[in-house]
């Protein structure tokens, strides 16, 4: 997916994220709001993240822009929740360091 796309989804779009044939998952869009809120609601994936909506809300602040991210509605806090929430975390972490300090971690270098 490119944030090309992203600026032309609309209510219902639909993404296939497809990390592997194992996990060729899809979701749905409830909400959008130009560069500000994104919302993906998984409908195909793991049991568990079926029915949970991920979303990220994009506000401009004093310094720069500021990042909400959250994932929501999980049934269980079981293994896969707290391991998906780690995994988030190390994301969204590669992701604050590519942009403040240019820094790219090589997808196999990532554990």
């Amino acid at each position: 997916m490119d944030f090309k796309s992203v600026r032309k989804t609309s209510i219902k779009s639909e993404y296939n994220l497809h990390f592997t044939n194992q996990y060729d998952w899809y979701g749905k869009v409830p909400e959008v709001k130009g560069n500000e809120i994104f919302c993906v609601t998984m409908t195909k994936s793991d049991s568990d993240w079926n029915d949970t909506t991920f979303s990220s809300h994009l506000e401009e602040v004093e310094n720069g822009t500021q990042l909400d991210f959250a994932h929501k509605d999980w049934l269980k806090n079981n293994h896969h929740y707290r391991h998906s929430s780690f995994c988030w975390a190390m994301l969204l972490n590669g992701l604050k360091n590519y942009l403040e300090k240019g820094i790219v971690v090589p997808f196999l270098d990532r554990n």
